[in-house]
């Protein structure tokens, strides 16, 4: 995910700079609708946390006069409590510090575990920013497969998060909440999967008698997505889309049918 201000090598970026700069000269009642979350797939890794100031600041700085922030509306999704969080803190003062804001949001939701919850965060904005891939909110987990959602980083954050649940054993509360951060990992492994069909990462594995059948791996990690996205209310995992519950009999469906 670029800033506004870091985008001016991209065509229509740097169109959109030049019609917001030009418009404060005759224009004090500009209004702006921004998208924050990546709307076919509401559950899956979208790190643009780290834009959220510049961008809210560039807007400042130019007149415009508001902001609406869409984000999944009223289903959850990824981090949809901290992007919430400091959209509402960046309104009332664009120059506040996210850094200490995060930490301190961090600390009281995700309680012993938010040292790994802040280290997933910071890994996943890296591996983004050094990959050089732009953030698409109409994307998906499986187009930055050999980016920043390859196996190889994926396993990484799930160690993180393995980390981030023993910490939080015996804390209900932030447990629940650690679990929830997860989903859009495992959400991304499971969409892979499917792309990877049948090799190493891939929704089946050959059984003893030669056919073919669901990986037990994958299948543990869609039954924990389905359970943990009921629990946590998400009703929906893309803009008008599936249900979790229907999300699992969506890969039902792919098991019977076996590898293609």
């Amino acid at each position: 995910m670029y800033t506004i201000s870091a985008t001016h090598n991209i065509k229509k970026f740097r169109i959109f700079m030049h019609y917001i700069k030009r418009r404060k000269k005759f224009c004090n009642n500009l209004f702006i609708w921004e998208y924050t979350v990546q709307f076919t797939n509401y559950v899956s890794p979208f790190p643009n946390l780290s834009v959220l100031q510049p961008n809210l600041e560039f807007f400042r700085l130019n007149k415009v006069k508001g902001v609406f922030s869409q984000g999944s509306g009223e289903t959850s999704g990824e981090f949809s409590a901290l992007r919430g969080y400091l959209l509402a803190k960046l309104a009332w003062n664009t120059q506040a510090d996210v850094k200490s804001l995060t930490e301190d949001f961090l600390t009281g939701y995700y309680g012993k575990a938010a040292p790994f919850i802040q280290q997933y965060i910071k890994l996943l904005d890296s591996a983004l920013k050094a990959s050089g891939q732009r953030l698409d909110i109409y994307g998906n987990p499986v187009s930055v497969h050999n980016t920043y959602l390859s196996p190889a980083l994926l396993d990484q954050y799930g160690i993180l998060f393995d980390q981030a649940e023993n910490a939080v054993e015996d804390d209900t509360v932030s447990l629940n909440h650690v679990q929830t951060a997860r989903l859009p990992v495992e959400f991304a492994v499971l969409q892979q999967s499917r792309f990877y069909g049948i090799e190493q990462h891939g929704a089946f594995l050959r059984s003893e008698n030669g056919q073919w059948e669901g990986r037990p791996s994958i299948k543990n990690k869609l039954k924990f997505f389905v359970q943990t996205a009921n629990t946590s209310g998400i009703t929906e995992i893309s803009e008008g889309g599936l249900s979790p519950d229907q999300y699992a009999k969506e890969w039902e469906q792919i098991f019977l049918a076996g590898p293609k």
